[in-house]
């Protein structure tokens, strides 16, 4: 995880001035950067002692301030850090309103210390887009670093368990019991605020989350009971003016220490607050013996225990890897003596008796070795002074600090995940039960591990906060107008009503002209009033902050918080058909609608967005958000949110007693799915609000049972109307409990991966007379008439709107929108057909859209603001933010040994990025590294740094010789050793030339990521092949650089694997077999065959148990090769160099070239080079031999449209890995990501989704 890497800088406010803020003041005051501006504490006697201490080290006084004056303080002094160490309990009550203020914010570990204000905390991230920083300082250690760093770099292999042992001695850990943290409800005992360290410390080593946690704890040494038992209680209350603690060892004496006697002895008087209470004193509510076992989402355990009451003190922590064992022991005080006032201040000073700290690494048959170590035994082994550099910048004359803890600080999920180890523990201790993580609810969806740039805090705004606007609010509003939207007075074409209506078009084509009411030409006159409205509101209806519609922030919230699922009848279909017209440009709908005689009301239709969108270039891209598949908006037919089998079901239910000859439904005409069919979509299409609406088909009409001229269904059943009034509020209710069960249940298993909602939109009526009414109502006019059940509409709002709202917390995520007074006050917006159906343009449906839009982002709490203040905080980063860059890619030559040039393009390094990662991209055969030149536009975005090669042999690198081109004729190794020598070689130049930044300890960051994409894999592998490829220097040099393997849709042939003897050669198209070194053939023979074969693209099957099962033909209905222009082909196309130097690895001199493909039991028809390559590939693969930086995984990047000889590739990549894994070979570690929808040249047509899957893949970590 990680937080700020830079010097914060600025004016800090400290809330709290108990002992542990001295070390933060004095290492303000140190450093230039900072400065001490206010104090914020209740105590005045304490806060004095503070401006005491400012005053000696030569700074300022500053004005102290009451906890209820807290944001007077931060407006007055014009507060840019809040630094929070006051009691653990209260942490909340000022980290909230800092960040809601936009202020950076330190808090003191933890962060706090229960489920509910942690939830609070991390909601209040997600809403402001504000971080904090909490100061887990032992992460700062040296020694601490030596251990992550061994672990990273996989020198046990990876972490399968770990002990960790923490003893407090009976000076310090006696401590924990005179104090307020005596009591949980003030610091959630010591698995919270002591052990919270451990657990964060593990969480970090490791790179894992914890899982379930189970335990045992005791207060079996200190309190009343224990203390008479074992012979230690002494009867006081306090040691301040007790003749019985004078002689007492656990007794503290306030006087000894003049810190504790100032801030603590002299201040009581004012708060009551006693600093030296009996540790055998009855009221004790903490443990002080505590064992605990966790499970991470690695698979790793971790066995723990904390005791509080040792004779030394110190720690010992094993890990248990899959290739070794690393001991870390710390023994920080050997013994104790009782002497008074020693020890007062824990961490400041070094402990009496100090001991040694040795890490010891034994690798699997191999001799134990003591790695070297520096510890120092004051301020927490050297983490305070350490930490202290990172967050305020060195002291004047000393570095900055370049450590792992440095680049890694932990943020405000790693306090959440610290403190959830420790509250599963605590439940675990009252339940004697696993608990497990998902119980916690936290809300980490939305943190996620990003590093933020050097900058200084935005200072402190007070209009932060939006305003709200519920939904009767926006409903007391009024049509304002007329004002039209156009100089143009008559339609005279039907297509004007997009202009009258200020739309630039509509997505959907479905009953186009239907829905803007300009398809019948009596109803023209209508134009432009109608589309003339405006619904106004204002405070004086109750709704404040009401953000203009803005179709780029719809679009925008939509792809980064999740799309629109609209479910309802024909009324909510015109919703969709407007949304559709609100978002053009920039969403496309799904393929043109054709009519049909039977008119599918149940076509579904969805919004995409639109890859032409010039918004695409500035959207955050979610990682799981698929341009092409993944909907903005979706609409299905569902007119009573139940099937007529379910409601039957619940009437029969309900009413077991119906008469024998009781018929719910009659036979009109419904369209409804089941919950259990939208449900699962809603979860797993990317959606995050469902919003339905249902009322206008529950009518006696349909519900035949319940009609007038039926017999009561049932002795005492409601009749008629009032009848389906009546089942509709309890098919309404099983609805209600049976989605918000199933939100529940969806938020369980991804762990709150993404927020959702439900929102219930009150239904319309119709107006009977429509057509003959020309302008907005002013207030709505009762029905004369009840048409269907129009003049009912109301009750049926009523009732659902009472089952959300009358108990809410029944059903959180469920909300009521009564928003139809806009709709019932224009009689005159209908469509042509009917006075039901509203007309796209008249500003009623759009008012809908713009107020869900709202309501998600206002009124549930994730403001437009502060959604502002989070992108822009992230445009200075480099998270998953495809932006085009601002500078073009440049060119340059790198000039190797033995004249050996090579050619490339560089997109240089992400502006003030201290950790991006250099991606060396390989093009593959006969297209050079120019067809791949838009990936350099989205590297910077990425924190990537992209460097295209020409390999030898293409443009502007050196040609192979006479000699190497007999070398792969004959299928020399020596050949694929030199290719290999030759990116070391330049990666070595490169390391040089532009200092670029090493891989970060948990290998996320840093390097070199070596790219091949098609054939230029072989040269891509070459690096790995074997371990006596370059000489021990520089191997040593260049192994810390080596991050990733990137093996991006690469054929059989790039890795010399043969096809399965089951192949079909009269079944399998391979256009490479028509041509040999022999008879190549002409170049458009060759340019025909290949460019077509090679960019199609292909449905394969996504199991195929043959490679005959695959698709093959020489060309598909699409490929990219179509959009290829002459000059195109002139860039990036080397037929020539594909002929001297590849087709010969390929394809046999001498051949009946479609045997040589499958007769792969004859070697004589293989070319040589194949039997080579297959060789190396091999072992840079890991065939239980040793490998080539063995720290490196390779990542299987597979477009799933490629050509069959690419997409079997992937096939057999996977089952060899998992073969090899089964068989207990030292296989190098892989992934497999696919490219949905790619084909072999998804870099071209797809280069966003390219660049986000190697950002993806190389951030993912292997411990």
């Amino acid at each position: 995880m990680s937080n700020v890497s830079g010097p914060i800088g600025g004016r800090v406010a400290v809330v709290g001035t108990g002992s542990r803020a001295e070390m933060f003041v004095r290492g303000i005051v140190e450093r230039p950067a900072s400065s001490v501006v206010a104090i914020c504490e209740p105590n005045s006697i304490r806060a004095q002692f503070y401006n005491d201490l400012l005053t000696s080290l030569g700074a300022l006084t500053v004005p102290v301030y009451k906890p209820d004056d807290y944001l007077k303080m931060l407006k007055e002094e014009k507060v840019e850090v809040v630094l929070v160490t006051c009691i653990d309990a209260l942490h909340d009550q000022y980290i909230i309103p800092a960040l809601q203020a936009g202020l950076r914010v330190l808090s003191e570990k933890p962060m706090t210390t229960d489920v509910e204000k942690c939830r609070k905390i991390l909601e209040t991230v997600q809403r402001t887009g504000q971080h904090l920083t909490v100061t887990f300082n032992y992460r700062y250690n040296p020694v601490h670093e030596l251990v992550k760093r061994t672990i990273a770099e996989g020198k046990i292999g990876r972490v399968l368990s770990v002990h960790f042992e923490w003893l407090l001695d009976t000076v310090h850990g006696a401590d924990y019991f005179r104090r307020w943290h005596r009591q949980k409800v003030n610091s959630g005992g010591l698995m919270v605020h002591k052990s919270g360290h451990h657990f964060d410390l593990v969480n970090w080593w490791i790179a894992a989350e914890p899982e379930a946690v189970a335990g045992f704890g005791k207060l079996a040494f200190y309190g009343d009971e224990a203390g008479k038992k074992h012979g230690w209680a002494k009867n006081y209350e306090r040691a301040r003016g007790s003749v019985e603690a004078q002689d007492d060892p656990f007794a503290i004496h306030l006087e000894a220490d003049p810190t504790y006697k100032k801030i603590y002895a002299d201040a009581e008087g004012e708060d009551g607050y006693h600093r030296d209470q009996n540790v055998f004193a009855p009221g004790i509510g903490i443990e002080d013996d505590m064992s605990v076992m966790v499970r991470y989402n690695t698979g790793a355990t971790l066995t723990y225990h904390l005791t509080a009451y040792s004779p030394w003190e110190g720690y010992r922590v094993m890990f248990n890897g899959s290739e070794g064992r690393l001991e870390l022991e710390v023994v920080e005080s050997q013994y104790r003596i009782p002497t008074s006032g020693e020890g007062i201040a824990h961490g400041t000073q070094p402990l009496p008796n100090a001991g040694d700290a040795t890490v010891t690494l034994q690798r699997l048959w191999e001799k134990p070795q003591k790695l070297p170590v520096v510890y120092d035994h004051a301020g927490h082994g050297g983490g305070d002074k350490r930490m202290l550099n990172t967050l305020f910048g060195p002291t004047p004359g000393e570095a900055p600090e370049v450590g792992d803890a440095a680049k890694q600080g932990a943020n405000e999920r790693d306090g959440a995940l610290a403190l959830a180890v420790g509250l599963m523990a605590n439940e675990s201790f009252k339940t004697q039960k696993f608990v497990e993580f998902e119980s916690l609810k936290l809300p980490l969806y939305f943190l996620s591990s990003i590093t933020f740039p050097k900058s200084k805090s935005a200072g402190f705004n007070f209009d932060t906060t939006p305003g709200t606007c519920p939904p009767r609010a926006y409903g007391n509003g009024q049509w304002t107008g007329p004002k039209p939207r156009t100089n143009s007075s008559i339609m005279t074409d039907k297509s004007q009503a997009l202009e009258f209506s200020g739309f630039e078009g509509c997505a959907s084509s479905r009953e186009f002209y239907w829905h803007l009411a300009s398809d019948n030409l009596w109803h023209w006159t209508r134009f432009p009033e109608a589309q003339s409205y405006r619904w106004t509101v204002d405070a004086q209806d109750g709704c404040e902050g009401l953000e203009e519609l803005n179709k780029e922030n719809m679009v925008r919230d939509m792809v980064e918080q999740g799309g629109w699922l609209l479910l309802g009848d024909s009324i909510t279909e015109g919703h969709f058909f407007s949304l559709s017209c609100v978002l053009y440009p920039h969403v496309i709908a799904t393929p043109t609608y054709t009519p049909n005689s039977h008119f599918d009301r149940a076509w579904p239709q969805n919004l995409y967005l639109n890859p032409d969108s010039p918004l695409v270039k500035d959207l955050f891209i979610p990682a799981d958000f698929d341009i092409v598949k993944t909907p903005l908006a979706t609409f299905r037919r569902i007119d009573l949110l139940l099937t007529q089998d379910e409601l039957v079901h619940l009437h029969e239910t309900l009413h077991p007693n119906t008469h024998a000859n009781f018929s719910l439904f009659s036979k009109e005409a419904a369209w409804s799915i089941s919950p259990t069919e939208y449900l699962p979509m809603f979860f797993e299409g990317g959606y995050s609000t469902l919003v339905v609406s249902t009322a206008g088909h529950w009518t006696t009409t349909l519900f035949g049972g319940y009609g007038e001229a039926e017999p009561a269904p049932f002795e005492g059943a409601k009749h008629g109307i009032e009848g389906v009034l009546d089942f509709f509020k309890h098919a309404m209710q099983k609805w209600a409990g049976d989605v918000q069960s199933a939100l529940e249940e969806a938020s369980r298993k991804d762990r709150g991966g993404r927020k959702r909602q439900v929102l219930v939109r009150a239904y319309l009526p119709g107006h009977d007379n429509c057509h003959n009414i020309k302008k907005p109502w002013h207030e709505i006019h009762p029905e004369g008439s009840h048409s269907y059940n129009w003049g009912s509409i109301w009750r049926y709002n009523d009732i659902f709107e009472s089952i959300l709202t009358n108990v809410p917390e029944k059903y959180p995520d469920l909300h009521y929108l009564a928003i139809e007074r806009p709709g019932r006050l224009r009689p005159d917006a209908h469509t042509t057909s009917d006075c039901l159906h509203i007309m796209t343009g008249a500003g009623v449906m759009e008012g809908w859209s713009h107020y869900i839009w709202h309501y998600v982002s206002n009124e549930l709490g994730r403001s437009r603001h502060s959604r502002r203040i989070y992108w822009e905080y992230h445009s200075r980063l480099y998270l998953f933010r495809f932006a085009v860059m601002t500078r073009s890619a440049v060119s340059d030559t790198a000039h190797l040994e033995g004249s050996i040039d090579i050619f490339y393009s560089d997109s240089g390094a992400p502006p003030n990025s201290t950790d991006y990662t250099t991606v060396v991209i390989l093009h593959g055969s006969a297209f050079t590294g120019n067809n791949m030149k838009k990936l350099h536009n989205y590297a910077h975005s990425l924190n990537l740094r992209t460097v295209i090669w020409n390999r030898r042999n293409y443009a502007g690198s050196t040609k192979y010789t006479e000699d190497e081109l007999d070398e792969i004729k004959h299928g020399r190794r020596i050949f694929l050793d030199r290719m290999g020598a030759e990116l070391a070689q330049f990666l070595l130049l490169f390391i040089k030339k532009y200092n670029v930044p090493r891989v970060s300890a948990d290998r996320k960051t840093g390097g070199f990521a070596i790219m091949g994409w098609s054939m230029g894999n072989t040269t891509a592998l070459s690096l790995f092949s074997h371990t006596s490829l370059l000489p021990p220097e520089d191997y040593k040099l260049l192994e810390p650089y080596v991050k990733d393997l990137i093996i991006y849709d690469a054929t059989l042939l790039a890795f010399g694997w043969k096809l399965p003897s089951d192949a079909d050669a009269t079944v399998i198209y391979e256009p490479i077999s028509k041509f040999n070194t022999d008879t190549p053939g002409t170049p458009e023979e060759m340019a025909r065959s290949f460019h077509a074969w090679l960019s199609s693209y292909y449905d394969h099957p996504k199991d195929p148990k043959s490679v005959n099962d695959l698709h093959f033909a020489e060309r598909a209905e699409r490929a990219t090769s179509d959009s290829w222009s002459a000059e195109d082909l002139n860039a990036f196309h080397d037929y020539g160099a594909f002929v001297r130097s590849e087709l010969p690895m390929y394809v046999p001199s001498r051949s009946i070239c479609v045997e040589a493909t499958f007769a792969d039991d004859r070697k004589r028809y293989r070319p040589p080079m194949q039997l080579a390559i297959g060789e190396f590939s091999e072992r840079a693969l890991g065939d239980g031999s040793v490998l080539m930086f063995p720290n490196c995984p390779v990542i299987y990047l597979r477009p799933t449209r490629t050509t069959w000889r690419c997409y079997w590739f992937g096939i057999q990549a996977k089952r060899r890995y998992d073969e090899l894994l089964r068989d207990g070979k030292h296989v190098r570690a892989s992934m497999f990501l696919p490219i949905e929808g790619g084909n072999h040249f998804a870099h071209w047509d797809m280069p966003l989704e390219v660049m986000q899957a190697v950002a993806l893949s190389i951030r993912g970590g292997f411990s």
